[in-house]
């Protein structure tokens, strides 16, 4: 769904699929802002399972992305935020795209992924 902004058009979240997962170029998965939202809210029914048997599982799945593209994970208790800003910016800078995820999202998941 889009609505005319004052410069350009944006995209809402509305019916479009807006999250596309790939096997390679194959898609196996598109879902809409609502589908995706409904489903991670309810996963958290389950609790929490620690170990990362189930992440390797789904990279398996998924053809091992981690390995086709280089990663900087910033992890920690403090200055995650100051970190992110400063090496993505320096990337930028020296002409790489930069794609940032971050958890937990302060008022919208929309927020969590920026990319450039």
């Amino acid at each position: 769904m889009k609505t005319a902004g004052a410069e350009e058009e944006q995209d809402l979240p509305g019916t479009d699929p807006v999250l596309k997962c790939y096997n390679g170029s194959q898609e196996v998965l598109a879902l809409t802002y609502e589908q995706a939202l409904a489903y991670i809210h309810s996963r958290n029914r389950f609790g929490i399972k620690l170990g990362l048997e189930r992440m390797r599982a789904l990279l398996a799945i998924l053809g091992a992305p981690q390995q086709e593209y280089p990663v900087i994970h910033i992890a920690g208790t403090n200055g995650k935020g100051s970190t992110t800003a400063l090496v993505g910016a320096v990337l930028k800078r020296a002409g790489y795209r930069v794609g940032v995820f971050t958890s937990p999202h302060l008022s919208s998941y929309c927020e969590r992924l920026v990319i450039n």
